[in-house]
């Protein structure tokens, strides 16, 4: 096994070299983003709960519509086929 000694390297090895370091460090630019773009803990345990509002919001305001729907029509003393 040979010493590392940086001045035994050509100008090629260098290059070289230089252009993996480049090349590493992209990646592991490109592995931030990707970690970034992972929902956190918080995100992860908030989501059911937006689940269980959002379908009773739903369930809610298509349940009223109809109720308002079918109770303008019968204040009204029209017979409307829907």
């Amino acid at each position: 096994m040979t010493d590392f000694d940086p001045e035994r390297f050509t100008l090629r090895q260098a290059a070289q070299a230089r252009d993996d370091f480049a090349q590493v460090l992209e990646e592991l630019d490109f592995v931030k983003a990707q970690l970034a773009r992972l929902p956190t803990r918080r995100d992860q345990a908030f989501t059911p709960l937006r689940i269980m509002f959002g379908s009773a919001f739903s369930a809610l305001r298509s349940f009223s519509a109809g109720s308002s729907y079918s109770g303008v029509i019968a204040s009204e003393g029209q017979l409307w086929a829907a």
